[in-house]
């Protein structure tokens, strides 16, 4: 249904129930008395081909079983903290800058994080790898991951779980904001002329076999790794619908506001939405990577879903043997237009078109209803969002909801 009112886009026959794992549930920090847990949807008793926790977990189990090939995943949370007593206004606590010390001193915010990063840590087992403050106003990002896959049991379970803990990671920050009176927010674009809320996507691919890292190997005869990247590459225009879902999305994938708005990819490369990440040993090209960063997702996004889709994107690129073009080693907005990568798409609207361009890929991936129930989603929310007198309206909803 959509995010903005609880009316169901499906017909209104048969019954989808949630099979939740109760053996894995774990206490909230937050809401004391209360634990938590996830679970696959079924429908009727079988499993629901809409499910996005089913449909991450077919595109691992067709990237293992298919091609040998795991990956290890790391996940950015970008949140902006509100005052809640002057919500009508989304007023941030701080107008501090990136990593700036200043932002941490208020006893509350500093409190709240420590607070955020003990919880991820000791109560919800997940690995914190660091948190500073970010450019916007009011603004952080705290990096959990890496999941390694291969260490943590069954492969296909572990990545799954893995999207479970970052959903925990977000609904902790909501929780302990609101026990100190504000308001967390992962909004893609709260003021205009500021930095946007992202949530990168880091990968790492590695063989199921021997746990080796498919860039360290890759070569003419060991192309998976490049494979992978520009199968995503190839596909990012349509997947943008999936990665970037709501209008406001597309105010933060623009030009030299660090969210990759053309379609490339490069080395270490901020403005790039596919960022190539080198190890330490100073090894060029593909065999000195150590994983890759998506930059084009927000947290409007079904993670389950952003997750399964990058996946279904590289074994595209795997099937059809796809190799990359050079990479990009500045910033695309500022080359000559004739130099330039092709653009992705700048709204919602673009997104639903490319979207459409694609469809034979993605209704085959997704399932034809899965589709169609996608595109009908997205444009009742378009149409909502068009119907809102103000962006101060639309940016109400927005923070209600994420």
């Amino acid at each position: 249904m959509p995010f903005v009112y609880d009316v169901p886009l499906e017909p209104p026959v048969g019954n989808v129930t949630l099979a939740a794992e109760v053996s894995k549930a774990v206490p909230l920090s937050w809401m004391p008395g209360a634990n938590a847990c996830f679970g696959d949807m079924l429908k009727d008793g079988e499993a629901w081909a809409h499910c996005p926790r089913s449909f991450l977990r077919r595109q691992a189990k067709a990237l293992l079983d298919g091609f040998g090939i795991q990956v290890t995943v790391g996940f950015e949370l970008e949140f902006q903290l509100l005052h809640r007593n002057t919500y009508g206004d989304l007023t941030p606590v701080d107008s501090s800058l990136y990593c700036e010390a200043r932002s941490l001193y208020d006893p509350t915010t500093w409190s709240l994080l420590q607070r955020i990063v003990s919880s991820l840590e000791n109560d919800l087992g997940t690995p914190v790898h660091q948190f500073h403050a970010e450019s916007a106003s009011g603004q952080f990002e705290i990096s959990i991951g890496p999941f390694n896959t291969k260490a943590d049991g069954d492969p296909v379970d572990s990545l799954v779980e893995a999207v479970d803990k970052l959903v925990l990671a977000r609904q902790c920050v909501y929780g302990l904001a609101a026990q100190v009176g504000w308001q967390a927010t992962f909004v893609p674009k709260l003021h205009e002329r500021e930095a946007g809320n992202a949530a990168h996507i880091h990968l790492g691919l590695l063989s199921a076999a021997d746990g080796t890292n498919l860039f360290t190997n890759s070569s003419v005869q060991q192309p998976e790794a490049e494979q992978f990247v520009a199968g995503i590459l190839t596909e990012l225009p349509g997947m943008c619908f999936l990665l970037a879902p709501t209008c406001n999305s597309y105010e933060r994938l623009q030009p030299q506001c660090w969210a990759g708005a053309f379609q490339c990819y490069g080395y270490e490369n901020k403005e790039a939405p596919i960022r190539l990440i080198s190890r330490s040993n100073g090894a060029a090209g593909l065999s000195g990577v150590d994983h890759f960063e998506v930059k084009t997702g927000d947290a409007t996004a079904n993670p389950y879903v952003s997750l399964g889709a990058l996946l279904a994107g590289g074994m595209e690129g795997l099937r059809n043997h796809s190799k990359l073009p050079p990479p990009f080693t500045e910033d695309p907005s500022t080359l000559p237009e004739p130099q330039r990568p092709a653009g992705l798409p700048r709204s919602l609207e673009e997104a639903m078109k490319a979207f459409g361009e694609s469809a034979e890929v993605w209704r085959r991936i997704l399932a034809p209803t899965y589709f169609e129930l996608l595109l009908a989603l997205r444009n009742a929310e378009w149409e909502h969002d068009a119907e809102q007198p103000s962006r101060k309206d639309r940016l109400r909803q927005l923070v209600m909801r994420f």
